[in-house]
């Protein structure tokens, strides 16, 4: 075992004036990020490709800023994956199908390594003593049982890649991986069978938010849902075509997934359906994101950005149709009243700096949906009031010359 060195890293100051915008730019650490976990809602840890002084490092992130600390792992590998077993102890996986564990400041580390080539993507333990790893074939699925001192090959049957995985308990999981792969285990991977769907994607990431309903991401913007357990998966529509890398879940039914291009993803009905949020970025390879409360929630690129939210991404951007409207208008938000969602309709006849504010009755901003410059046509924005209180709200819209304000109606 080996003490960790801990050097500070001042975060990249920002304009907090611009975090109520949805997702924005919150640090540059110049390395590839592929992971960021939280372990409490002010504390987390993010990494992937990151080196200094010759060593892998990760840093550790305090969402009270300005201070975080970089922690040298005394290795020299990619970390594609990272999981919390407890307060104090963690795993990381990565290249050379390494599996590093770190555990109250001081780290220990053990290599696995059954091929010459091949790395882990993803780790998970479902229990303090129970873990599992997956990555490239052949060996593609391990297994450890005493705290991740010791993995063993588990016999899958695939041959693909996997890329991701979730368990529900010590016995009962899913990974998921190229070629379609979905695999479901309930005797802790002694035998696996074979869930895929008929559509062939290659699948980054899966998630069960319970026994029986499960969310699976991928390549062109596929999701896939099921509601029995795995027995059947049903395409949905993502109004995405980027490959998606990760999908996150905060209870009761949100959800949120993210991939290339810059593209976030969220869903308020546990799947169902799924509306594009607002990056300003089109250039982004997101790779994992984690939200340690329903209102500020983190992801990360291969590009070394960290991107942050405070309102939960704020409103679901769409444009309905870009003809040249035939005057400004902010329309009456419908539903109205509504529960927890609503949609607000506005229209631009010309190219414009627009934001699109919501107040309490007593001039409190509540949120800012919108904050950028638009195109010509007639936008959309949905409003979650999950988080407020019923009551009345404001909103107020500025595009150039033109402002509009409206009332709605939040009842819970």
């Amino acid at each position: 075992m080996k003490k960790v060195i801990i050097l500070f890293l001042t975060i990249i100051s920002f304009d907090t004036s611009i975090i109520n915008s949805q997702w924005v730019s919150y640090i540059h650490l110049g390395d590839a990020l592929y992971f960021i976990r939280f372990q409490t809602n002010q504390e987390g840890f993010s990494g992937g490709n990151c080196s200094l002084f010759g060593q892998s490092v990760i840093y550790h992130i305090y969402q009270g800023g300005p201070l975080g600390t970089v922690m040298q792992t005394h290795t020299n590998f990619i970390f594609y994956g990272f999981h919390f077993t407890n307060f104090s102890n963690f795993y990381l996986c990565g290249s050379g199908k390494s599996i590093v564990k770190g555990a109250s400041g001081v780290w220990g580390f053990e290599t696995v390594t059954k091929s010459s080539t091949g790395n882990f993507y993803d780790i998970y333990f479902p229990s303090i003593t129970t873990g599992y790893a997956v990555g490239d074939p052949p060996d593609n699925i391990y297994k450890s049982t005493n705290n991740g001192y010791i993995w063993q090959s588990v016999n899958s049957s695939a041959n693909s890649t996997l890329k991701g995985l979730y368990f529900i308990d010590d016995l009962t999981g899913w990974v998921c991986g190229n070629n379609g792969t979905i695999l479901k285990t309930t005797d802790g991977g002694v035998s696996w069978s074979i869930q895929s769907p008929s559509a062939v994607f290659n699948f980054d990431d899966i998630l069960f938010i319970n026994s029986n309903t499960g969310v699976a991401a991928g390549t062109d913007g596929s999701i896939y849902k099921t509601v029995n357990g795995g027995l059947t998966w049903i395409a949905k529509q993502s109004n995405v075509t980027a490959n998606l890398n990760c999908v996150y879940f905060y209870p009761p039914n949100y959800l949120w997934a993210a991939g290339w291009n810059g593209k976030i993803i969220k869903s308020t009905d546990t799947g169902e359906t799924w509306f594009l949020q607002n990056t300003n970025n089109s250039t982004e390879q997101f790779n994992d994101i984690y939200f340690p409360s329903l209102d500020t929630g983190y992801a990360v690129s291969s590009e070394g950005n960290m991107y942050k939210t405070t309102n939960s991404g704020g409103g679901i951007v769409g444009i309905i149709y870009n003809e040249v409207p035939l005057k400004f208008e902010l329309k009456q938000n419908f539903p109205n009243p509504f529960n927890p969602v609503t949609q607000i309709e506005y229209s631009l006849i010309k190219s414009a700096n627009v934001t699109l504010v919501v107040y309490d009755v007593t001039g409190r901003i509540v949120s800012t949906l919108v904050n950028e410059h638009q195109n010509t046509g007639t936008h959309t924005i949905d409003f979650d009031g999950s988080n407020l209180a019923s009551g009345i709200y404001i909103y107020k819209i500025s595009a150039g010359d033109f402002t509009d304000i409206k009332k709605m109606i939040l009842m819970k």
